[in-house]
């Protein structure tokens, strides 16, 4: 990993393209985590991605990853469908969530949240915004799904859907401020 993304740099800079713009896209493995931590200590930026849990994103920060990528909510599909297909967050799962959010510092990475108002796991995402808000933490966070009902907890993965386009531009277009 380490080795592809010093060539990947290397590539962009024989074009003139400075390290600066460039993020390297890494799992949130071990491997992936270790790798950022070298990466990031000799400037080459890093965006962690494949974030299924609390403890990923802890690590992210103290290895001090650019951006991260966290699948809000993800990892708790399993335990949280109803058997109508629906989903459902239980008190105990809210409060374990939120109790999670303490050990978040000033030190997180940027971060670009968003969810859709017809995700029974927006709530999170609220939460998170009020703990990186209280802490100082640079972030953003858009709520999407007016128009588009139909959009759930993955809408911005469905480039069919003009709010999902919207987003991730969006997304881009804030995260083009810290090159």
């Amino acid at each position: 990993m380490k080795d592809r993304a010093r060539t990947l740099i290397k590539m962009y800079e024989e074009e003139g393209i400075s390290k600066e713009r460039i993020l390297i896209k890494l799992a949130s493995t071990w491997e992936g985590l270790e790798a950022a931590r070298i990466l990031e200590s000799e400037g080459i930026h890093c965006n962690l991605t494949l974030m299924f849990s609390f403890c990923q994103a802890v690590v992210a920060a103290q290895v001090k990853a650019t951006l991260i990528s966290p699948f809000v909510g993800r990892i708790r599909d399993w335990y949280m469908k109803k058997e109508d297909g629906s989903y459902v967050v239980s008190e105990e799962q809210r409060k374990l969530f939120l109790s999670q959010l303490e050990y978040l510092t000033k030190d997180f990475p940027p971060a670009y949240l968003m969810y859709s108002v017809n995700d029974d796991l927006r709530f999170q995402t609220i939460h998170l915004d009020e703990r990186m808000e209280k802490l100082g933490v640079r972030h953003v966070i858009r709520s999407f799904g007016e128009k588009h009902p139909d959009s759930g907890h993955v809408f911005h993965i469905n480039l069919k859907n003009p709010e999902g386009v919207q987003c991730n531009e969006e997304e881009c277009a804030w995260f083009r401020q810290y090159e």
